[in-house]
């Protein structure tokens, strides 16, 4: 359904362009006609196919979850379908939303799909420049990074209200300093396990990238917290991380790592460090190289 849906809407786009395309193809043959044609180099002409009527009716799909919660009576709630939506006619604004085909929601997209995040946001993330991996699922919570401030927010999965507020959860930092994702989320420990990417100096080579747990609960005894207290570095020592994924018992973390001036597949590790259930693992153990190969 959702990818019928979204065919519908490029076709609807592509018939729009060609109707263009039509009108203007027939204003020139009427000049050509009238002894009024202009020679120009080539690749100069105007197109009547611009890129901007290509995607202003177009909505990019990524990013499919699958959510199964549980009430209070620890009992299986039924399946949830969320997906990212890239929307050039917003300006690019990535929004997430929900499958609910039942939903009476007036806004409710033609991919029978409502938005999660709030109007105001924009679920990028900007963590190797070009991104990925802004959201984080959780049985009962939703995490993403915001574009503008790249902070992760946290919204509540039971609701399907675009307009709930979202609750910051990582420290206010100017200047984007720090970038966050492709993360998982610990519900025992009510942490997120993620990629971080430090940007406290500005020089493109000196971008630190680290592996680290960010704090989520809102115990108010917290509140008064450093950014350092609320983060704590798993891996550290290498140029790039990627896939941070917790072991069912919460024991083991996995992660991949390389170095510049290799891309991913081209000198990759797969390393795994042990962890604390109790959300007391500490700094010091956060060297890659000593983390199992």
């Amino acid at each position: 359904t959702v990818v019928l849906a979204s065919l519908a809407v490029v076709s609807r786009g592509f018939s729009t362009i060609m109707s263009s395309a039509s009108k203007m193809s027939a204003a020139g043959s009427h000049s050509r006609l009238f002894g009024s044609k202009v020679e120009k180099p080539y690749g100069a002409w105007e197109s009547p196919i611009t890129s901007k009527a290509i995607t202003a009716g177009s909505v990019s799909l990524s990013a499919l979850r699958i959510i199964q919660s549980k009430n209070k009576e620890d009992e299986d709630q039924p399946l949830k379908l969320y997906w990212l939506e890239g929307r050039p006619q917003e300006g690019g604004r990535v929004v997430l939303v929900q499958y609910a085909p039942d939903s009476d929601d007036p806004n409710k997209s033609a991919r029978n799909a409502v938005d999660v995040t709030p109007p105001d946001s924009n679920a990028r993330t900007r963590v190797h420049e070009y991104g990925g991996g802004a959201v984080t699922m959780g049985q009962d919570s939703v995490f993403y990074s915001d574009f503008s401030s790249q902070r992760v927010f946290q919204l509540d999965a039971s609701s399907s209200n675009a307009n709930a507020k979202a609750r910051a959860v990582s420290p206010p930092v100017e200047n984007a300093r720090f970038r966050f994702a492709d993360g998982v989320y610990d519900e025992v420990n009510e942490r997120l396990l993620l990629v971080r990417e430090d940007h406290t100096l500005s020089d493109p080579k000196d971008v630190v990238n680290q592996v680290v747990s960010l704090r989520t609960d809102e115990d108010e005894s917290h509140k008064e917290e450093s950014e350092n207290d609320r983060m704590t570095v798993l891996a550290t020592g290498r140029d790039f991380y990627a896939a941070p994924r917790l072991s069912p018992d919460g024991t083991q973390l996995a992660y991949m790592a390389w170095n510049h001036p290799n891309m991913p597949w081209d000198a990759t590790e797969l390393r795994v460090r042990s962890m604390s259930k109790e959300d007391t693992d500490d700094a010091t153990d956060a060297d890659t190289s000593t983390h199992t190969l």
